[in-house]
């Protein structure tokens, strides 16, 4: 069970200030989540595989060849959408 204190704990930790009605909510929240996790936690996965997915998926490799042509750098950049001499001309970021 994940009491007050613990919350309070959790809080201070994450630089959150919770008022004591949001104390008391995320208490019982986070207890219910951790008995989810405790129920979960109970089920026996001896004889199952691990899976990457829950479904299967098909993969389409392809072989990886080395090509002999090299390409050069205003190949590149004829599909940036603008540019500034040979560099790619993006937004500002703040």
């Amino acid at each position: 069970m994940i009491d007050e204190a613990k919350v309070k704990t959790i809080a201070h930790l994450a630089q959150l200030k919770l008022s004591e009605h949001e104390i008391q909510k995320y208490s019982g929240q986070l207890s219910k989540i951790i008995s989810y996790f405790n129920q979960i936690e109970e089920v026996s996965t001896d004889n199952l595989e691990p899976m990457v997915t829950p479904t299967e998926v098909a993969y389409r490799r392809r072989e990886d060849i080395v090509g002999e042509k090299m390409v050069t750098r205003e190949e590149l950049l004829e599909n940036a959408p603008e540019r500034v001499g040979s560099l790619i001309k993006v937004p500002p970021v703040v």
